[in-house]
């Protein structure tokens, strides 16, 4: 599917997700929440390999470098975790950082991709410009 198609299917989809967020976090809740909503909606879309969920969240709002408060994850750990690439490109090019350490081993997202010998995600990592890497730290 191309840019445009899935264009087409997230518009479409957008009100669902928006009541579905309203009944996972209620209205009444206060400003904050609210304005997670995106970025909880990023997190789940990229846990699940959802390539047009995780447009449909970024459209929306979500901070792409927003971290789970329970693991310290961030969507692009959910995405190198799934070696899902095409999720790994969307949020590289939105300007996730690749130098943020979760919780549990603290490790960062290029850390965790080199762990499991992701060669095609380190290198979409490392070659981009938004990676936050200085050119000359690049190989």
């Amino acid at each position: 599917m191309n840019l445009s198609g899935l264009r087409r299917v997230s518009e479409k989809i957008l009100p669902d997700i928006k009541r579905i967020l309203e009944r996972i976090i209620p209205g009444k809740a206060n400003e904050n929440s609210k304005k997670n909503k995106p970025n909880i909606l990023l997190l789940s879309q990229v846990k699940g390999s959802s390539l047009a969920g995780a447009v449909m969240a970024l459209k929306m709002g979500a901070d792409v470098n927003y971290v789970d408060k329970e693991t310290g994850k961030t969507a692009l750990h959910f995405a190198v975790a799934n070696n899902a690439l095409p999720i790994i490109e969307l949020l590289i090019r939105n300007k996730a950082r690749v130098d943020i350490a979760e919780k549990e081993k603290s490790f960062t997202q290029l850390m965790m991709a080199t762990e499991a010998n992701y060669q095609r995600a380190i290198l979409i990592m490392i070659e981009s410009p938004f990676s936050g890497l200085a050119k000359k730290d690049r190989l």
